[in-house]
């Protein structure tokens, strides 16, 4: 879960700790891959209604109305059982496929150019965009007013893309944020495989800190020239099939 920078009410990082604390509340060893996407549609509804609660308690109403943005956060969730993973999605945090030769994207990013993409619109006019193209569809998080004046969620942006993906003996799985992988800024998803195929023998924990340190040294401190400097907070788990 990838706080979201940009809000008013809150913060990223409350969002995502809250959020992450739902969604381990909500499973259980009795989830199956044909319950997993119920039981997580219901979670994220469930997260984003504590967080409107949360401003909701601290007073925040009267700028929830006058348009102030309430915290959210992305989320990306693998359920792993048996010889299958399922993988929840919402907004631009990923998860990848790492076979003995290629790597996989599983997850679509909930931004502005993928839905742009998905109905139609041209590349090049995507790429047009610049950063606008990078603003997020879809979080856990965010609300807006009823017709009758009432704040409220938007359960239309709350409702994860689940897919489900068969695993071999040798795959790696990678969930990460936009801190990690993100073409043109941080690593690219060629170099992501690279890494991982070059610490094959080491344990998942221990390729994940290399991915991390790899992407950490793509980061640029503050200087006169970027006085905020560039990077990005990075979040990284890996999982290796062994059996």
């Amino acid at each position: 879960a990838d706080g979201v920078s940009m809000c008013d009410i809150g913060s990223g990082g409350l969002a995502s700790m809250m959020t992450t604390i739902v969604i381990e509340n909500a499973f259980t060893e009795s989830c199956t891959h044909d319950t997993f996407p119920r039981m997580i549609a219901t979670a994220t509804t469930k997260a984003s209604k504590g967080l409107l609660e949360w401003a909701l308690a601290q007073n925040c109403q009267a700028e929830l109305e006058a348009g102030k943005d309430l915290m959210g956060t992305t989320l990306t969730v693998g359920w792993l059982h048996g010889r299958e993973v399922s993988i929840a999605n919402l907004g631009d945090s990923r998860a990848y496929l790492v076979t003995a030769d290629a790597i996989e994207q599983l997850t679509v990013d909930g931004d502005l150019a993928s839905d742009l993409l998905a109905n139609g619109a041209a590349p090049e006019e995507v790429r047009e965009l610049g950063v606008t193209a990078r603003s997020l569809r879809e979080c856990v998080g965010g609300c807006a007013r009823t017709p009758d004046g009432e704040l409220t969620i938007l359960p239309e942006s709350t409702q994860p893309r689940v897919t489900r993906w068969p695993l071999v003996k040798g795959d790696v799985l990678v969930l990460c944020s936009d801190g990690l992988v993100e073409e043109g800024f941080f690593l690219e998803p060629h170099t992501v495989a690279a890494i991982v195929r070059e610490n094959r023998k080491r344990s998942a924990a221990e390729t994940a800190l290399q991915l991390v340190e790899a992407a950490d040294r793509l980061q640029r401190p503050p200087s006169a020239i970027e006085p905020e400097g560039f990077g990005d907070n990075i979040s990284c788990i890996v999982v290796k099939i062994k059996e």
